[in-house]
């Protein structure tokens, strides 16, 4: 699996009023000849710090399983919305 340099694509997100929008920026490697997203940052945020954060609590109070529960709980939120 070849893997290629992360490039960041800068995007702004505007609602139907117009106005300033939310900066957006993405990182994302192309791996065997198509586009991935890596992370999302959004307000200078990074979801994939956030996760990580997110993910380390869960495992310090309930081990793997506690882990595990959480993410079907996403898995389930994530599904009722789609």
């Amino acid at each position: 699996m070849a893997r290629g340099a992360d490039r960041l694509v800068r995007s702004r997100v505007v609602g139907r009023a117009g106005g300033a929008g939310t900066p957006i920026i993405y990182r994302m490697r192309q791996q065997d000849g198509r586009w991935q997203v890596l992370d999302v940052v959004s307000k200078g945020v990074s979801q994939v710090a956030v996760q990580r954060s997110d993910f380390a609590g869960a495992v310090s109070q309930g081990g793997l399983p506690g882990l595990t529960a959480r993410l079907a709980e996403l898995n389930a939120k994530e599904r009722a919305r789609g």
